[in-house]
Formats: structure tokens, C-alpha cells, sequence
């Protein structure tokens, strides 16, 4: 191998190995430290968001169970105009409340007030009540009539003894109220938040489009998940079940088809989870940037490896060429000149003794 093309290989090599170390220690290290902090800030967005939502639900909830608890069976023998009118200081308190419903004990409604709507007495409204769960309760969404979505938070009316539930104060709360009250990015830069029930329907989103669309999440990895937990832990308990309130995070590919970071959260008892889902290839975009950059900064380096390596190779090649011409005139028998070149390196010393050797020769033949 010439010494030029040693000296750029040489030159490369110094060049590559210390690129290589810097790549693979960012590629293994830096990497997944990012992955992983974006994996605990999802984690945290999903614990601060479900805590909010549980948050709404149980003010909700409160205001219920004021009126349940203090009234008892009266809200069932006094007049409508009495009744009516503590229902609609029960709107008045909480915003999220849409209407407010009594009902029997089998779900039936007796009486309710709305916000929006003028009540009807023969517009009936039932509630899919389980006369097993003796506390407050969460009904499956609803779609109204004019196309807003609501679930009903159900509160058990006791008897004068506690004894027995004989019947439910109702209040529909309006979820787009929640979604938009509850659900905050808090520092993401990209996927989604939503809220569903535990059997994976879409509750409430960010974007609350798409559940007014019907988008199915169910394919989602933390979707699937907190099913598959809430089914765990509804097994042997007829109350409303609260799965495991520890971190849930793992990557999968989400209902959209996009590589995600993906976490969820129980909201409470309620058989709610929020989900965020935090797009991987947008988490990891500063690593990618940085690898883009320095990967410039390679193609620089080696360009510049390339031209000094050559300008070496020159200044030490083209020495030695001129002492290997001189060399061979001298085995051709021409004595009388000198080799060009001078220096204090190896080279110039090693053509100032060649030249030395010529002149002491052309002295003996002289």
C-alpha cells in the first residue's frame, strides 16, 4: 500500500473513531434517557389529567349526594314546585350539570329539570342502574337529541334507617365541559389525551371532535390495558371496581397507525381512564435533529480528513519520488547533480546525506 494512501487511511480512522463513540454513546444513551423522560411526562400528564377529571366528577358527585343525604325520602313526598326549584339550585351550583332526574329504584324517572330543554312529563328517560353497587355510579354516554354527548352520575336516595336504596337523584353532566375543563398537554408536543370507559369508549378528548365522530380507540395499547385491567379487578366485586393506580407506560402503535409513547390513569372509582399518548418519532426529535447535525458534521470532518491527508501525502511522497529519480540516474552513471530539496525533517536529512554521497563521489573521480 502506497504511504498516500496510508496517511489518508490513517487520517479516517482517527477522524471515524471518535465520531463512532460519540454516535453510539448518544444512539444507546442519550436516546433512551429521552425516551424515558418523555415516558415519565406522559405518565404525569395522564396522573394530573385523571386527577382533574376525578376531581370534576366527585364536585359533581358532592352536590348529589348533599341533596340525597339531607333530604331522603322527602324528595320523594314533597311538592313539584319544591322539588323543581331545589333542582334548579343544584344547576345553578355546578355548570356541568345538564339536568337533574329522580328516579325509582329501578332507573325510572319521576321527575327532572333541565338546563336547556323544557321538560315534558311524557318524555320518559331511564338510567341503566345495578341495584348491587351501593354507592355513586357512572352511566354509559349518551347521545341527545340535538347531538350533545352527557353521562349520568347517579346517587343512591337512602331510607330514613339507611337501610335500603329506594331510589337515585340523577345528574346528567355534559362531557364536552369536562374534556375541555380537565384535559391540559402540560409541556407535550405531540400525540393526544383522551378520556374512556371502561369498556374503551371515547368519553372525552382534546380534540372533542373526534368523539362527537365515534372514533373507536379501542385498538390503542393503553386502551386495551386499562380494559383488560378493569376486567381484572371487576372479577369478585359487585361494586364499580378501581384498577391499580400504579404507572402504566409502554410503546405500541396507537389507533391512528403512529408510533407512540403510551400511558393511562384510572379516574377514581368512576371506571374512567385518561390516555395520553405522546407521538415517539415528535419525543425524540431532538435526538434526531442532533444526529442530523452530526451527521454534517461527519461529512465536514471527512471532507477535511480527505484534503489534509492529501496535502500531506504530497509533502512526503513527492521528496521521496525526487530521491528515487536521483537515485536512478546515479545508477545510470550521471554524477554531477544535485537532488532539489532541504529541510530539518527526516527527509530533508536523508536528501542532504544523498547529496553529500554524490559530492564526495564526484571528488573521488575528479
Amino acid at each position: 500500500m502506497k504511504i498516500g494512501t496510508r496517511v489518508l487511511a490513517y487520517g479516517l480512522f482517527l477522524a471515524w473513531i471518535p465520531l463512532i463513540l460519540i454516535g453510539a454513546f448518544v444512539t444507546y444513551t442519550i436516546g433512551p434517557m429521552l425516551e424515558a423522560s418523555v415516558a415519565a411526562k406522559a405518565s404525569a400528564t395522564a396522573r394530573a389529567n385523571a386527577d382533574a377529571v376525578n376531581e370534576l366528577l366527585q364536585g359533581v358527585n358532592s352536590h348529589l349526594q348533599a341533596v340525597a343525604t339531607t333530604s331522603h325520602e322527602r324528595l320523594f313526598t314533597m311538592t313539584g314546585r319544591t322539588r323543581q326549584a331545589l333542582f334548579y339550585d343544584l344547576l345553578k351550583v355546578n355548570p356541568l350539570l345538564e339536568e337533574i332526574y329522580l328516579l325509582d329504584k329501578d332507573g325510572r324517572a319521576l321527575e327532572w329539570v333541565s338546563r336547556w330543554r323544557v321538560t315534558i312529563a311524557d318524555e320518559p328517560e331511564k338510567a341503566v342502574v345495578n341495584a348491587n353497587v351501593r354507592g355513586s355510579f357512572i352511566t354509559n354516554v349518551q347521545r341527545e337529541a340535538d347531538g350533545r354527548l352527557v353521562s349520568m352520575i347517579c346517587v343512591p336516595i337512602r331510607s330514613l334507617g339507611w337501610q335500603q336504596t329506594i331510589g337515585y337523584l340523577g345528574g346528567k353532566v355534559r362531557l364536552r365541559g369536562v374534556a375541555d375543563l380537565a384535559l391540559a398537554r402540560s409541556g407535550l408536543t405531540g400525540g393526544a389525551i383522551f378520556i374512556v370507559d371502561q369498556d374503551g369508549r371515547l368519553v372525552g378528548h382534546e380534540d372533542f371532535s373526534q368523539v362527537l365522530s365515534g372514533i373507536d380507540v379501542k385498538t390503542s395499547g393503553a386502551v386495551q390495558a386499562f380494559m383488560r385491567d378493569m376486567n381484572t379487578s371487576r372479577s369478585g366485586t359487585a361494586d364499580v371496581p378501581s384498577v391499580r393506580q400504579d404507572d402504566w407506560m409502554q410503546r405500541y402503535v396507537n389507533y391512528r397507525g403512529v408510533d407512540v409513547l403510551g400511558s393511562y390513569f384510572p379516574v377514581g372509582n368512576w371506571g374512567w381512564a385518561v390516555i395520553v399518548e405522546e407521538e415517539r418519532n415528535e419525543a425524540l426529535r431532538p435526538v434526531s435533529d442532533w444526529i442530523w447535525r452530526f451527521n454534517l458534521v461527519g461529512i465536514f470532518l471527512t471532507l477535511a480528513v480527505i484534503m489534509m491527508s492529501y496535502v500531506i501525502s504530497r509533502k512526503i511522497t513527492e521528496p521521496i519520488r525526487a530521491l528515487e529519480a536521483g537515485a536512478n540516474k546515479v545508477a545510470r552513471g550521471e554524477w554531477d547533480q544535485d537532488l532539489p530539496g532541504s529541510g530539518t525533517d527526516e527527509i530533508g536529512q536523508l536528501v542532504a546525506a544523498f547529496n553529500h554521497m554524490l559530492r564526495e563521489q564526484r571528488g573521488k573521480k575528479n
